[in-house]
């Protein structure tokens, strides 16, 4: 498993993405959640074999972009400085 946590807030939300590899697929979960304690998180599954890692990397944050209720527009490519743990 890998996680990626975001330094810079959006919309005053934490970004956290965790990709897991099980071999057959690829499963990428993006969690956004604040101080108050509000939080979403969007799961989605790839088949490792036919997509590229970016592609995968933009459907998810398309999909978390789309169907989050907060209204928080995240962009994986824009956020710079990432902690990697």
């Amino acid at each position: 498993m890998r996680e990626l946590q975001f330094k810079e807030k959006v919309n005053g939300f934490q970004l956290r993405l965790l990709s897991t590899n099980s071999g057959m697929y690829t499963y990428i979960t993006i969690i956004a959640s604040d101080e108050i304690g509000l939080n979403f998180e969007q799961n989605t599954k790839y088949m490792t074999c036919l997509h590229h890692p970016e592609v995968m990397l933009n459907r998810a944050m398309r999909k978390f972009n789309r169907s989050n209720p907060y209204a928080i527009i995240f962009d994986w490519k824009k956020q710079a400085e990432i902690i990697l743990d």
